[in-house]
């Protein structure tokens, strides 16, 4: 069974990280949007928008949404049912 690599674009190309400050910098509770797989925020990645889903649910990293997709074997959003542009590519044999 061969393995593969999964790379996801986003549905309008566009990272959430000018978002993300202004976000950060308006709220009265001072909720910073954050990843809804691993729950961090976007210090050590930028978060995006791939699919129709908003509010806390519509932020993602683009690796942990690589690694769910891949580990889950679909290729679109278990909330809103948007298809992601998935493209798999055969994992090379050294990393």
């Amino acid at each position: 069974c061969p393995q593969y690599v999964m790379q996801v674009s986003a549905k309008d190309g566009q990272l959430l990280s000018s978002v993300v400050r202004t976000l950060a910098t308006q709220s009265p509770f001072n909720d910073r949007p954050m990843c809804r797989i691993c729950h961090e925020g976007s210090s050590q990645e930028d978060l995006l928008s791939p699919c129709e889903c908003t509010g806390t649910l519509g932020t993602i990293h683009r690796s942990c949404l690589e690694h769910w997709l891949s580990s889950s074997n679909t290729s679109y959003c278990e909330l809103c049912h948007f298809r992601f542009a998935v493209e798999r590519k055969p994992r090379p044999l050294v990393e």
